[in-house]
């Protein structure tokens, strides 16, 4: 149990074996997921998976705190919700169970693609089978999970629009946090520095430069993620412009 709950475990290597099988094994449930998505539509199934994924969401959270105390870790600066990925884990949550569009919108950008990042280069202290390894890759495979489970089984659409209100919510939480960060001497969200581990955040500049660095890298993801959107859709249009020109003929 020490070794699961406690202090440390092992040493955590990025792109190891048990990096792969975790991303892996991400893959095949979200692949599973999107492949038999006409029989998540069916109520029983719908409301069973939506509720399922909520709770072992909540469930990891909770433990993340448990560990915090049992560990004497709980601190402000490190255990407020205010990093990205923690913030629409919980999101998630309420999306799971409430689906709402403007919480859609947000996790799928935004919690999208800080899944994303965090899966590509944890920030990872212990490795398998910390309790940690597997808050993280469930935790983040999760986030990932519940964007694209209301994008390809309940039919919810991103927008320009949502795009551009993903930025401005993104940036009213930088508001919040960086005093948050000044007053506890926290790095949520990174923006008092760079994490110690390989990141994204490497190749933007220096601090304070790499934030507006990041402004316009989040800006060209989050019209990457849209692309396929317009894309699909402009098929589609000119699917029907091709079919109606043979009725008439």
């Amino acid at each position: 149990m020490k070794s699961f709950f406690g202090h440390y475990g092992n040493s955590f290597e990025m792109y190891s074996l048990q990096h792969v099988i975790a991303l892996m094994f991400i893959i095949l449930v979200v692949g599973t997921v999107i492949w038999f998505r006409a029989h998540f539509r069916k109520p029983g199934w719908n409301r069973n998976f939506r509720y399922g994924l909520a709770l072992l969401m909540l469930l990891l959270h909770i433990g993340l705190h448990l560990w915090y105390i049992n560990t004497g870790n709980w601190t402000p600066d490190q255990s407020l919700p205010f990093h990205l990925c923690t913030l629409t884990l919980l999101l998630s949550i309420l999306l799971l169970l409430f689906p709402n569009f403007y919480l859609y919108e947000f996790v799928f950008f935004a919690g999208t693609l800080g899944a994303l990042q965090a899966l590509l280069t944890p920030v990872l202290d212990v490795a398998f089978p910390h309790f940690w390894y597997f808050y993280f890759f469930i935790g983040h495979g999760g986030i990932l999970l519940t964007a694209l489970f209301m994008t390809a089984v309940e039919g919810f659409r991103p927008t320009w629009t949502s795009v551009a209100r993903t930025m401005l919510w993104l940036n009213v939480l930088m508001v919040f946090v960086i005093p948050v960060n000044a007053l506890t001497g926290a790095n949520y969200m990174f923006l008092a520095r760079k994490p110690d581990t390989v990141s994204l955040l490497d190749f933007l500049g220096p601090w304070p430069w790499y934030i507006l660095s990041l402004e316009i890298v989040a800006l060209v993801l989050c019209i990457l993620l849209y692309l396929p959107f317009i894309l699909f859709e402009r098929c589609k249009l000119s699917g029907k412009l091709k079919n109606t020109r043979r009725v008439r003929i």
